[in-house]
């Protein structure tokens, strides 16, 4: 009788890391290009105040105007500056003397954003210790 040898098998093995390697390019490939949708048509209704203010008496009120031309003025008087670093120095200037200051920003309805975070940026770099952002008295409708 003739003996034949058996093969020993080798276990069969996947390998995994080109799948994983390919379905990662994949991904890529397809998330990369898409567009996220945003919601272009957010309806914000920015809130009135009713209350007195939160300003505290004893301490010194300073004002920093923004018209809606992105115009500042700081306590009636205009300032002219080219960038955040000299309208701080400028509000550090006017800050010479006084100590326990808050600063109250009154921005135009219509000004942009981007003035309204440069003045609170500035005063933060000017050392004031405590901003508020002067809103509306909502008018009340009598019958």
């Amino acid at each position: 009788m003739m003996r034949f040898s058996r093969r020993t098998r080798r276990p069969s093995e996947i390998n995994l890391a080109p799948f994983i390697d390919i379905v990662f390019l994949l991904l890529i490939f397809f998330v990369v290009p898409a567009t996220f949708q945003t919601n272009a048509n957010l309806v914000v209704d920015l809130p009135t105040t009713q209350g007195n203010g939160l300003t505290d008496p004893e301490r010194t009120t300073l004002t920093l105007v923004i018209n809606e031309d992105s115009s500042f003025y700081f306590d009636q008087e205009l300032l002219v500056f080219d960038n955040l670093r000299e309208l701080s120095t400028i509000i550090k200037e006017k800050l010479d003397g006084l100590s326990s200051t808050n600063l109250v920003i009154a921005a135009d309805e219509l000004a942009p954003h981007k003035s309204i975070v440069l003045a609170i940026e500035a005063a933060r770099m000017s050392g004031f210790e405590k901003i508020f952002l002067q809103t509306s008295r909502e008018k009340k409708i009598s019958p």
